[in-house]
C-alpha cells in the first residue's frame, strides 16, 4: 500500500490557468448560464462529497461543449479524496486530489485550472485551450444513469489506482507524471489508441476552420 505523503501530489497552480480574457474571447459572446452548460455526469459518491441535490440537476442532457460532457467520480486513497474526470468522446482524464467536500465554487474553479494546464501538457494549442475554456464556463450537473457510464469511471479509477502504487516512493513520480502515464495507455475503447491521441483528434475535428 502507498504510504501517506509518499506521492508528491502536487496541487495545480494559478498560473497555469489560461485566460480567457483576451481579444480572441471578447469577439465572442458569452455562454448562457442557462442553456449553455458543459455537463457532468456524476457517481453518487460525487454528488454527495459536493452536495448536490436532486433538485441543482441540470435539465439538459447535452453537453454545450464540443468537446462533449464529463464523467465525473470521487474515491478515497492514502487517506485523501479524488476527483476523477473522465472526458465521455475522448476519454481523456485527470485527477484532482486534496478537495474537500461542499465546496462547488472551488472544485469548478480547481476544475478549469486543470484542464488548462493538462490540455497544454498534453501539447494542445493555446488557442483551441482556450476555446474549450470558454465553452466551460458555465457547469451543470446530473446523476449518471447509464451502466455503461459508471464502468468507465470504474476502470479509470482502477487505472489510476494501480498507477499510483506502481510509482511507490519514487519522488520524481508526481501527479502530472500519473496522468500523463494514464492517458498515454492504448485503450481498448478507443480501438487501441491513447486518450492523448484521441483528444488530439477530437479538438483538430471541432474547432479547426473556426474564425479564432
Amino acid at each position: 500500500m502507498v504510504q501517506k505523503n509518499s506521492l508528491i501530489l502536487t496541487q495545480h497552480r494559478t498560473d497555469v490557468e489560461v485566460s480567457t480574457q483576451d481579444e480572441w474571447s471578447e469577439k465572442l459572446s458569452p455562454p448562457d448560464p442557462i442553456m449553455q452548460k458543459s455537463l457532468f455526469l456524476a457517481t453518487e459518491s460525487f454528488l454527495k462529497f459536493l452536495r448536490i441535490k436532486k433538485q441543482e440537476y441540470c435539465r439538459r442532457n447535452k453537453s454545450f461543449s464540443k468537446l462533449g460532457g464529463w464523467y465525473v467520480h470521487r474515491f478515497r486513497m492514502s487517506n485523501a479524496n479524488f476527483l476523477l474526470l473522465v472526458n465521455e468522446k475522448s476519454l481523456f482524464s485527470f485527477i484532482m486530489p486534496g478537495m474537500h467536500g461542499g465546496n462547488k465554487p472551488f472544485f469548478y474553479k480547481r476544475f478549469k485550472i486543470a484542464l488548462g494546464f493538462y490540455l497544454d501538457y498534453c501539447g494542445v494549442s493555446e488557442v483551441s485551450i482556450k476555446r474549450a475554456l470558454w465553452e466551460h464556463s458555465h457547469i451543470g450537473f446530473r446523476g449518471i444513469d447509464q451502466l455503461g457510464h459508471s464502468k468507465i469511471l470504474e476502470d479509470f479509477e482502477k487505472k489510476y489506482r494501480d498507477t499510483i502504487e506502481l510509482s511507490g516512493d519514487n519522488p520524481e513520480y508526481n501527479l502530472e507524471a500519473i496522468i500523463y502515464s494514464v492517458n498515454f495507455l492504448p485503450n481498448e475503447r478507443l480501438n487501441g489508441a491513447s486518450p492523448k491521441t484521441r483528444i488530439h483528434k477530437l479538438i483538430r475535428n471541432v474547432y479547426d476552420g473556426e474564425m479564432y
